[in-house]
Parts: structure tokens; sequence; C-alpha cells
């Protein structure tokens, strides 16, 4: 066996059992007291992590056990116990375990939910506990989310080396959120980052196989995957889609593109992503008008549920939300927060336990500069395209995360627990990948040098 394919392997169990039962203790609490660790990444944070949302698909899991999947049109459900909504871990003991209290249900309208729609099926058709039906998802979206990495990590290890391979790892085994919610059974992660990996494989297979770029493949597989992530859940979506056109940017730089091609395929893909889209949002409102019995109160429902995360005014929400309500005032803040505020809570919060994102954009940006300083001395190396290509694509990645904390400003004002998971998607991944290049350069245009100078003397 090839020794890279032993290295990839080892990184693929790691990432599983670290994923599935943080294995190698990255969250204890040991590293939350150490100076090396910020932030309380401790074990119960782990383990209960967005254990609200999750609550959702654990709730759908419990009516379809009772009424079917496609009860209340398959849409997810909130567990009222004893008349009183439920979003606590403690759905999660009911589930497993049973209880004498009186459970009914209300509907999650936000969302497609399919998850619940398949875990649902799924779990009905297994003979198994409850407890092993929860522990049996969670591993499969923790081996599926892993593979995802691994696949990352396999065109990482192929194109830039070993070493890059390697440091993107630690990006990924350290990371506190991509650990998180790699298992969540609401947020269904791999799901994520799918639409970019496939375009990096497919972009590879192209041009390994010298094959003309397939506008019409790359297409109906953008459409497919869009449309598999946004059934479960539109977050993050415009995020998604700067993601999946990192890699075009790469290989338009790294092959010398014609400008007309890129833009042509860029707004192919784009299309593509739209229609994905645009037909689950159709399904999710049929889903609506059979479960409020109008379309006015649909579209009522429909409003609210985009101006909450993408409105700029609390007067966007005049006739759709009781002013007095609970939660009004919260919405209101979230819609008036000034964007740069928002931005700059994710800036100065860890999103690895030992380093905040500030910090690794500070990192990048002295390496981007060391390249464009030596630029014309290091354009005869043999990685030069590829430098120049990482590099660029990695400070476009930038616009990925900033494109949800702005045009989603009210979704990332109130969820500052969880939003940092967008910085890697895929900024906090490339970006040891352009560090290692750039150093890779500049070695070789140095070694050279000190050669030619050797050379010299021997004359």
């Amino acid at each position: 066996m090839k020794i890279k394919n032993i290295i990839l392997s080892v990184m693929l169990i790691i990432l599983f059992l670290n994923i599935n039962y943080n294995a190698f203790n990255i969250f204890s609490e040991n590293y939350k007291n150490s100076n090396f660790f910020v932030g309380k990444y401790d074990e119960k944070w782990f383990e209960y992590f967005q254990s609200d949302s999750e609550t959702l698909v654990i709730s759908k899991l419990m009516q379809s056990e009772k009424e079917g999947v496609f009860s209340n049109a398959g849409l997810l459900t909130v567990t009222n116990v004893d008349g009183v909504p439920n979003l606590d871990v403690e759905i999660r003991d009911i589930y497993k375990n049973g209880t004498d209290k009186t459970i009914s249900f209300s509907n999650y309208t936000s969302q497609v939910g399919f998850q619940g729609i398949i875990m649902g099926k799924i779990a009905n058709f297994l003979s198994i506990s409850n407890e092993n039906v929860y522990n049996l998802f969670r591993t499969i979206l923790s081996l599926l989310f892993a593979l995802v990495l691994f696949g990352i990590l396999y065109y990482i290890y192929d194109e830039f080396g070993v070493i890059a391979c390697v440091a993107i790892f630690f990006v990924c085994l350290f990371s506190p959120y991509l650990n998180a919610f790699g298992k969540n059974l609401y947020w269904v992660a791999f799901t994520w980052f799918l639409p970019m990996l496939s375009m990096i494989m497919l972009l590879r297979y192209f041009e390994k196989k010298n094959i003309k770029y397939n506008n019409i493949l790359v297409a109906i597989v953008i459409f497919i995957l869009v449309f598999i992530k946004t059934t479960n859940g539109n977050e993050y979506i415009t995020t998604i889609g700067i993601s999946m056109i990192v890699p075009l940017v790469y290989y338009a730089i790294k092959n010398s593109w014609k400008l007309k091609d890129f833009i042509t395929r860029t707004i192919i893909i784009t299309i593509a992503a739209l229609l994905g889209f645009c037909t689950q949002i159709i399904i999710w409102i049929i889903q609506l008008r059979s479960v409020l019995g109008s379309f006015p109160a649909t579209m009522d429902l429909v409003k609210l549920t985009i101006v909450k995360r993408i409105g700029t005014s609390a007067s966007s929400l005049g006739g759709i939300i009781d002013n007095n309500s609970s939660g009004y005032k919260l919405l209101k803040e979230s819609m008036e927060a000034n964007v740069f505020d928002v931005i700059g809570k994710y800036l100065v919060s860890p999103i690895f336990p030992f380093m905040n994102s500030l910090a690794l954009i500070l990192i990048f940006f002295i390496f981007l500069f060391v390249f464009f300083i030596f630029r014309k001395k290091i354009k005869e190396t043999k990685d030069y395209r590829k430098c120049l290509a990482i590099n660029i694509s990695t400070l476009f990645s930038l616009t990925a995360p900033l494109s949800w904390y702005i045009l989603a400003k009210g979704h990332s004002y109130v969820h500052t627990h969880m939003n940092h998971v967008l910085w890697y998607l895929p900024f906090a991944i490339l970006v040891p990948a352009s560090i290692v290049l750039v150093i890779k350069c500049s070695c070789e245009y140095f070694k050279s040098e000190n050669c030619i100078k050797k050379k010299g003397v021997e004359l």
C-alpha cells in the first residue's frame, strides 16, 4: 500500500473517531482550563452543542413512530410536553426511554425537513431500540462528514503535497465547530461541503483526463447537491454557494482560462444552484399550504421566515408578527444591528481553541504580502501557478463567510454561538495550503539562487 493511502486512511479514522466520540479528547476540562485553549470547549459543550436544533429531528422521529413520516406534510416538529413546547435535551431522553407525560406535536415550519423524512423512514423500518437508532444516525452522519473532509484532504495531498495535507488535517482535528456540528441530526453538516467538493473533483477529473469542461454535467451535479442541502435547511446557503465557486477561481488561474470561459461557467453553476434552491422553496410552500390551509397564511409565514434572516428593518415585520410578542424585541435588535458590529463579533471570537479568525486572516495576509513582494522572483518556480491560484482563491473565499454575516445579518446577530463555523467554508481550510505553497516556492527560488552562485564560484 502506498504511503499516501496509509496516511490518508489514518486521517479518516482519526477524524471519524473524533467527530463521533471525541476519542482524542480534543474537548476536555483540561484543555478548557489551559492557557493554550480559548473558550468553553469541554465534553459537555461537545455533547450538547445545538441539542435544541437536534430535538426538531428527534421530535419528528417520535411523531413518525406514532403518526407516520408524512404526517403534517413531512415537516419537522416541536414536541410539546404536558402542553408546553420543549426544545431541551430532555426530548432526547424521552425519545430514548419514553415518558408518562402527555406528548403532542406542533410544526416547525422554517424548512422542508428532508432529514426528518429520511431518518423517520429508516427508524420505522429498523427493529432496534430508539437509543440505538439515535446512536446509529449520529454515527452515520459522523462517518459521512469525515468522508467529506477525507475527500478534501485527498485532493490537497495530490495537488499540494503531504505537508499541506497534514496542516489542514490538524485544522479539522482541532476545530471545535467542525467536530461539534459533524454528528448533529439537524444540521447534516456534510451537505454543506458537498457542492464545493464535487466541483473540486470534477475539475480535477477534467484536468487529469484532459477532458473538455462539461457545463451540463457540472450543472446537474450542482443542482442536485444544492437541492439536497436546502431541503435540509437554507442556513448558510450564500456561503455554500460562494464556496463552490472557489475551485473555479483556482483552476481558472492555474490553467489560465479565458475570462469568457470563467464567467460563463460561473454563471451556469450559479443558475443551477438557484434552480436547486427554488425547487425546494416550491416544495416547502406546498407543505406549508397543506398544513395552514390557505395561501395568504402560507405567504405570510414564508415572508416572516425570510425577514427573520435577511430583514434590514423592523418595519418589514409589520403585519406578520405581534409587536408585543416575546420574540419581537430580539428580531428588532437583530435587524437594526450595525453590520460591522456583527462582523466584529465573528472576528474576535475563537474559531480554533487557540486562535480567533482575525489572527488567522492577519497571518494569511502576511504570507500573501510576502508572495506578491517576491512574485517576480519566484515566477519561474515549478509551483508558481499553483501558488498564485491558491492565494487568489483563498482571498476570494473570504467573501463566503462574510456573505452570510452581511446578507443574513439578523441570523448572524442571534446565532453567534455557532456561525463561526462559516470560516471553514472554506477559508480556514485553504489558509494552510496557501502558506505552505508560498514557503515552498520561496525555498525553491532561494535554493536555485544558491546553486547558481555556487556554479559561478566554480567557474
